[in-house]
């Protein structure tokens, strides 16, 4: 995979996520080249569709060729794919946020999980950055396919915000909107802010609700956390509307997730379950590549 300048990619160990990549055992990733990430299959692939993520350190401002490519070469270095100059999102200068890893309860098929998603509100790089977060007026989550949620009431949402230098709650954890959230969609839930003020305030903010898991994982195995203005909302991550997004590597049938405590019932969702989860979960920088060849 070939990336912008100024990109600083992460793939040693826990940094990079095979997903639906054929994997046994870790994946052999090289990024000795400036701007190019190699990794070394041990099995052959078949026809469909792949995806695998690795962390990257983002440049303050949008690289002026923004551009990824991704190849597909055989076992002799003869290229079979390829998928060129795909566009790069917008980095936005002045804003200094950090995406927080998912956590998730339990990975039993056709079970509930307590899903983790959040961020991290930094102190801003600039009056632009400042003027941005007070336009925030939206935060969407979207699934993979197949996974829906449990929610049924808003007592089945949890939403606050945790104070970095002290670890705990702060009350009010968000300046939410009257009508704050819209779960019609099963594949996706909907937080309504007031905007202004948007998210002025610094800190982790962590959304906490069930969601099913399928029986089977797809192959885009990627939860999106997206941010948007105040003009309307969004329902997907690419919408014009949208200013950041923090994709995160999904979880496996059966996968431990190295803080979890599983829920007692699998038919029932406490939100008393959730508060003892969040102490634990490690905010870290996520920018997630996707790859795809039919």
């Amino acid at each position: 995979m070939q990336t912008p300048e100024l990109f600083t990619i992460y793939c040693q160990g826990k940094d990079l996520k095979s997903l639906s990549l054929p994997a046994n055992g870790q994946i052999p990733c090289d990024v000795t080249t400036p701007q190019q990430i190699r990794l070394q299959l041990a099995e052959t692939i078949v026809p469909g569709s792949y995806a695998f993520s690795v962390r990257a350190q983002i440049p303050m401002s949008t690289p002026i060729n923004n551009m990824f490519s991704l190849v597909l070469f055989d076992k002799y270095n003869m290229v079979q794919d390829a998928a060129m100059n795909i566009a790069g999102r917008v980095i936005r200068s002045g804003l200094n946020f950090e995406g927080i890893a998912l956590y998730w309860s339990r990975a039993d098929m056709g079970k509930l999980s307590a899903i983790t998603v959040g961020f991290k509100v930094k102190e801003s790089f600039s009056s632009y950055g400042d003027d941005l977060k007070r336009q925030i007026g939206e935060i969407l989550v979207n699934f993979p396919e197949g996974f829906y949620h449990g929610i049924d009431s808003l007592a089945h949402m949890d939403v606050s915000r945790i104070d970095d230098s002290t670890n705990q709650a702060i009350t009010p954890g968000m300046h939410l909107s009257d009508k704050w959230l819209d779960f019609t969609q099963k594949d996706r839930i909907r937080i309504s802010l007031r905007s202004p003020p948007g998210l002025e305030s610094t800190g982790s903010y962590m959304f906490t609700f069930p969601a099913m898991v399928p029986l089977q994982i797809p192959p885009y195995n990627v939860w999106t956390l997206s941010l948007c203005l105040a003009n309307g909302g969004c329902i997907t991550s690419s919408d014009s509307s949208v200013i950041i997004t923090f994709p995160n590597p999904g979880f496996n049938i059966g996968e431990v997730h190295p803080s979890s405590a599983s829920l007692e019932s699998s038919d029932a969702f406490s939100p008393l379950a959730k508060g003892g989860l969040k102490a634990s979960l490690m905010a870290l920088l996520m920018s997630t590549f996707y790859m795809f060849w039919l």
